[in-house]
């Protein structure tokens, strides 16, 4: 290639002449994989000369040529994300959509770790949602992939913080229950959650189908792992139950609290309530 030649020189002109080479070569030929390398070669130009712009456009054009499979596409998502930050916002998010375009085309043959360079891409887009979606796809195709797991875990919890700020608590509470299903939380987790979700319930009185829904989802994560928890543990699952108007459940749990600890006042407190409701 012409410009190979040019940057073998010392000429003061070569990387522009080398560009300029490129550009020609890339204006010529039809698009498709056999411009791949010309690309490589310019994103190589600019990125040495800290051009983060142009180098970005180089890679997202590799990803856009016809015939890029999803190795190809991936490969310049885990670029873009290594090295968006030295973009501005409204051009993060410009080339995001681009890359997440044509990445979301080719799915079928992603997987877990791809899924999670999706999800990247649609979060700095501004499609939290989305790319929680996106996740979750990856975590059925991975439950441990540690990629999936980090993300999901880290967006729920700034999710969560902003809505909590906000006062936005349907939002809130469905983030928080939400981080208790994903994969690898510990069961102390599980219960702290657990533990809040009882604290700021009442915020949803207003409205009651979605109570009892993310309470039954709490509920169904914290009981797989209630053999490790102590008579407060049991107290929290209870009330969640109640919550979700498993009654018959809750109290299955308060006796097996009150096996673990007869004199927890918590447990006690819900058995108490058990008798007199009855």
């Amino acid at each position: 290639m012409l410009a190979d030649l040019w940057l073998e020189t010392s000429d003061a002109d070569a990387l522009s002449r080398a560009i300029a080479a490129i550009t020609r070569y890339l204006e010529m030929t039809p698009r498709g994989l056999e411009q791949k390398s010309a690309w490589e070669k310019l994103a190589e130009i600019q990125r040495g000369q800290d051009n983060w712009k142009e180098f970005i456009t180089a890679q997202v054009h590799i990803a856009e040529l016809p015939g890029a499979d999803m190795p190809i596409i991936s490969a310049v998502v885990n670029t873009f994300n290594s090295v968006s930050r030295h973009l501005d916002s409204e051009q993060r998010s410009r080339f995001a959509l681009r890359l997440a375009n044509v990445m979301e085309l080719k799915t079928a043959d992603a997987d877990a770790t791809d899924y999670s360079r999706l999800a990247w891409l649609l979060n700095s887009a501004g499609q939290t949602d989305r790319a929680l979606e996106i996740i979750d796809r990856g975590l059925q195709l991975d439950p441990n992939n540690e990629y999936c797991r980090n993300f999901k875990r880290s967006t729920l919890e700034k999710v969560a913080a902003l809505a909590k700020q906000n006062d936005d608590w349907p939002r809130y509470l469905s983030a928080i229950v939400a981080l208790a299903e994903t994969p690898g939380m510990e069961f102390s987790e599980i219960s702290g959650i657990a533990n809040t979700f009882n604290q700021f319930r009442n915020y949803l009185d207003s409205n009651p189908e979605l109570i009892h829904k993310l309470a039954l989802r709490l509920a169904n994560v914290m009981e797989i792992g209630i053999h490790k928890g102590n008579a407060t543990d049991c107290s929290r699952l209870a009330w969640i139950l109640l919550h979700a108007g498993e009654t018959e459940r809750a109290r299955r749990i308060i006796d097996r609290g009150l096996r673990l600890d007869p004199k927890n006042e918590y447990c006690l407190r819900l058995k108490t309530k058990f008798v007199e409701g009855h």
